[in-house]
């Protein structure tokens, strides 16, 4: 797998969102996400981009970073459906059983280092 600066956002219905700045994407497109444009117009990258990509987040959103040969997940609770969402992602995308993830699940303050692999054998949630 080759890695890059990339970042995406997957959606609650599974559309792969290909973006350069996650805070900037849900500010732009505030209505995707289920925030109006008033709700989002006044946040300052500074002080709100937390609580913006959080509150993303808990609406079924995933975060994806692709940076320094790792890629990393965030998202509010490990679903089936989300793993069914990260999993399709890592297949399109290409990844390699053998590449790294840091999967970060906010709801429960959990991270986790794992290979691709390790997560496909992924049965039960957390």
């Amino acid at each position: 797998m080759y890695f890059s600066d990339k970042g995406f956002w997957i959606s609650p219905d599974g559309t792969e969102y290909e973006i350069i700045e996650h805070f900037d994407f849900v500010k732009k497109n505030p209505e995707l996400f289920g925030f109006t444009k008033e709700e989002v117009e006044k946040l300052r990258h500074d002080k709100h981009r937390g609580y913006l990509l959080a509150e993303a987040m808990k609406r079924g959103w995933i975060r994806i970073r692709e940076r320094k040969g790792e890629t990393s997940i965030e998202l509010w609770e490990l679903t089936q459906s989300a793993l069914q969402r990260i999993l399709g992602f890592l297949k399109n995308q290409g990844y390699w059983e053998s590449d790294r993830i840091f999967l970060s699940i906010l709801k429960n303050n959990r991270a986790i280092h794992l290979i691709v692999e390790e997560l496909k054998k992924k049965r039960r949630v957390a």
